[in-house]
């Protein structure tokens, strides 16, 4: 199948035998027909709207990247507004989905704090702090949705 022909395996199973009448004209179908048609037609709608929001989240993501890495490699920056950009970046992008580089995001942020104010200062430890309490929760959210996905697996 192409992927202009993909919304035809979501379709269920019980309209699937009816795909021709996507194809038919409206006007010479029966009542029934026109009906399941229709269900069709919502199904495919559906999965299009389903594939489009994936498809701008990932541009989110990409251009989100795209910021992080020019405000890395800028070298007119001071590095308390490259901290503070990607602050903001990194709450962005774990909004956005992107944990892995969301949280590299932040540790940069916190390097670059770290720059201006010393490895000893209250604060860079009590964002230390932070960024590994946040790194911990987010790895036993994974562990946890794996074992519930083996759960279900074994039910089934």
């Amino acid at each position: 199948m192409s992927n202009l022909e993909n919304w035809k395996k979501h379709i269920s199973p019980n309209l699937r035998g009816h795909l021709d009448l996507v194809d038919r004209k409206y006007i010479g179908l029966t009542e029934e027909e026109k009906e399941t048609r229709k269900q069709i037609l919502s199904q495919k709608q559906t999965y299009d709207n389903y594939a489009l929001r994936k498809q701008k989240k990932k541009e989110l993501i990409k251009d989100l990247i795209e910021q992080g890495n020019e405000i890395i490699n800028s070298k007119k920056m001071s590095n308390d507004e490259k901290s503070k950009k990607l602050r903001t970046l990194h709450k962005s992008l774990l909004k956005a989905g992107s944990l892995k580089i969301a949280m590299e995001y932040l540790l940069f942020s916190i390097q670059y704090r770290e720059t201006y104010l010393g490895k000893q200062d209250p604060t860079i430890l009590n964002m230390y702090c932070q960024y590994y309490t946040l790194l911990d929760n987010i790895n036993h959210q994974r562990k946890t949705n794996k074992e519930n996905v083996k759960k279900m697996q074994q039910k089934m």
